[in-house]
């Protein structure tokens, strides 16, 4: 019961979609661009506060990257088995797979030093991908 109020008490901490805006800020910056959204947001320095404050108490989860092999961030090893894993795997049926250009999202996830983790596409099960979470947020489990 512990584990689950705690997924409930910070359900808006996490991705599990590729849907979902990992943060109104990382969102921004990925599709209007660093310097407009930097712009906006350096005209409130309270308004940065807030966010950076909300950003450094997160943790992202976001959804295995199947259709670029260049995502930043991601150490050779790490995307070679990716590739290797996804060219042997069937079509996936549940559109976990982020677009390319969402590689920018970990790129700025890793650039401003925040914690994240990759939810494996190969994660189909709801309740699974709910394990999968509990077991990162409470350090228990793989």
């Amino acid at each position: 019961m512990l584990e689950k109020a705690k997924l409930e008490e910070n359900h808006r901490r996490w991705l599990l979609s590729p849907m979902s805006v990992i943060d109104a800020i990382v969102g921004a910056r990925c599709y209007f661009g660093r310097e407009a959204v930097d712009a906006a947001i350096n005209a409130s320095s309270k308004c940065w506060g807030e966010l950076r404050h909300r950003l450094e108490r997160s943790i992202f989860i976001v959804c295995e990257p199947i259709s670029s092999p260049e995502l930043p961030g991601l150490s050779a090893n790490l995307r070679n088995s990716l590739i290797a894993e996804l060219a042997a795997r069937p079509a996936l049926r549940d559109g976990v797979g982020m677009e390319p250009r969402h590689g920018d999202y970990l790129a700025i996830l890793r650039n401003l030093n925040l914690e994240y983790y990759v939810l494996p596409a190969r994660i189909i099960d709801e309740e699974q991908r709910r394990l999968w979470v509990l077991s990162r947020l409470t350090g228990k489990g793989t």
